[in-house]
């Protein structure tokens, strides 16, 4: 090896040892934002929800289970054809949706869409909604992405999406040649996959569906959760589309008897851990502590709004309700505190403060009661006195009137009379 060799050689040796730390700097960020999630454990998974809203009570149920729950900021956008006009629909959408893909991506972190049609949702949402998904890791629920029957494509469009390129996002394909009666096989699920969205107990004898409604084929690299038991075809089904989780069900939310959603204990578990992971989070492992502080924050949330419309009904008569407001005001950080131990998966220290702002509300009623009982006291003595005073003033004027005849002059002679 001659000498202008030997510093080519070095030279080239130099060059790798540049960039060799580079490379590595570079293959190590790739890996890590790769395996990133959206939302990290401790934080609070913010929804965006597209849909009906209060018409079904079933969708008012749920959409009240994920308000409830501090886990979760939701925010609602109604616009489901099947419940109000497209012109009504589409108000909605361009008033409330992002009108920027930096505001989309930066306010949420899960998209659930129930029983829409693309017509009212303006092109450039879409095209950001499916951006996210597949650049940034947004997660997406789809509802009820499935053919209705008939001549029509239904509320839902579902021709219209098959042929718009969003459709590339759903994990499944829409079987456009079957419409079933619950009757016929839609009744209850028969589970494949019980972790992580599907294990808890007696969920396999709840009646999930009665309506009609056509079967979902998942596409090649997707996960079958659920099938319907009696019929066999796939009813939930998950998959990717780029970094964002896709999460489709083949049903929607307005077909579930409200009975099953009153009676089945773990039915808002069930909603919770849907959403759970289409954010790319694990659930709560421990359901029974998870299911009690879960309950526990819809119940105090129930209570507070009875007492604060009782609260407003004292008030009106002139109660004093200073001492019932410092209460409540301190039973708020109580539940405040909860509510940061349960996002951060705290679910002991949640249960113990909850339990106790739970115990401090009949407390709280007893002197509400009394208050109310005082209040009312004064509105009825008044109301006594005044009907007494008057059944006196009246009684007296008719006895004076009626009784009393020497308030008038007795009529002896008359002119006429004289004359005759």
């Amino acid at each position: 090896m001659n000498a202008s060799e030997a510093v080519v050689s070095s030279a080239g040796h130099s060059r790798w040892k540049l960039l060799l730390p580079i490379l590595g700097i570079i293959l190590t960020f790739a890996t890590v934002a790769s395996g990133e999630n959206r939302v990290t454990a401790g934080a609070r998974i913010r929804v965006l929800y597209l849909g009906d809203t209060f018409s079904f009570s079933q969708n008012k149920i749920i959409l009240g289970w994920v308000e409830a729950d501090p886990k979760f900021t939701l925010a609602v956008v109604p616009c489901d054809l099947e419940v109000m006009t497209t012109i009504e629909a589409t108000k909605f959408t361009r008033l409330y949706l992002p009108r920027s893909y930096a505001d989309m991506n930066n306010s949420y972190d899960v998209l659930v869409m129930n029983n829409i049609s693309p017509r009212v949702i303006p092109d450039r949402v879409l095209t950001f909604f499916q951006r996210g998904i597949r650049d940034d890791g947004l997660g997406a629920y789809l509802v009820s992405f499935l053919f209705w029957g008939g001549r029509g494509q239904g509320t839902n469009d579902i021709q219209t999406w098959m042929s718009i390129p969003f459709y590339e996002v759903l994990p499944c394909d829409v079987d456009m040649s079957t419409d079933v009666d619950w009757t016929q096989g839609k009744i209850h699920y028969k589970i494949l996959k019980r972790q992580p969205i599907l294990d808890m107990p007696g969920l396999e004898n709840v009646v999930m569906f009665m309506h009609h409604g056509g079967d979902i084929i998942p596409r090649l690299g997707t996960t079958v959760h659920a099938v319907w038991r009696e019929r066999g075809t796939p009813v939930l089904v998950s998959g990717s589309y780029g970094r964002g989780i896709t999460l489709e069900l083949d049903q929607a939310w307005n077909d579930i008897p409200v009975p099953s959603l009153q009676s089945y204990r773990y039915f808002p578990d069930l909603v919770y851990n849907q959403l759970f992971f289409a954010a790319g989070l694990k659930p709560p492992q421990d359901l029974e502590l998870a299911h009690e502080v879960r309950h526990l924050f819809i119940e105090t949330r129930l209570r507070k709004k009875i007492t604060l419309s009782t609260l407003d009904f004292v008030q009106k008569f002139g109660g004093n309700t200073i001492i019932v407001e410092r209460e409540l005001s301190s039973l708020d950080k109580d539940r405040q505190k909860a509510k940061d131990c349960y996002v951060k998966g705290d679910l002991d220290g949640a249960s113990k403060l909850l339990k106790k702002v739970m115990a401090q509300y009949p407390v709280i009623d007893d002197r509400m009661q009394k208050i109310k009982d005082k209040a009312l006291f004064w509105i009825h003595s008044v109301e006594w006195m005044v009907t007494t005073s008057t059944f006196i003033i009246v009684g007296l004027v008719l006895w004076s009137i009626m009784v009393r005849r020497k308030l008038y002059r007795e009529t002896r002679t008359t002119r006429f009379r004289s004359r005759t």
